[in-house]
């Protein structure tokens, strides 16, 4: 029942396989984009498959994937993809809990 940034970044950490971590992460509106390193690029592919079984993370496409300037080992990459949040649906017993029954107050 997590919302919002906190479903967000434990869906991530979740995707994020071996070899990958990650340097920065922006969310405008509905859509994220994310910027990492990789040893190889089996890695980012590996992500991309994970975040693409989240339902909620729709079309995740790399945007930029190249060998890194400072190390011949490791590869920079950007992922973009939309954030549509699940539907939340009240708990039972918790529709009409907040108001107050105004038939009895009198």
């Amino acid at each position: 029942k997590q919302q919002g940034p906190v479903y967000i970044m434990d869906q991530i950490s979740r995707a994020l396989p071996d070899l990958l971590w990650l340097e920065s992460m922006r969310m405008v509106g509905e859509t994220i984009t994310i910027k990492g390193k990789a040893f190889n690029t089996n890695a980012i592919a590996t992500f991309i498959g994970n975040l693409n079984r989240i339902p909620e993370f729709r079309e995740p496409d790399t945007k930029d994937v190249s060998a890194d300037r400072n190390s011949s080992n490791l590869y920079s990459f950007s992922i973009v993809f939309n954030f549509i949040p699940p539907s939340i649906e009240p708990e039972e017993g918790e529709e009409g809990a907040a108001a107050p029954n105004v038939a009895n107050a009198a």
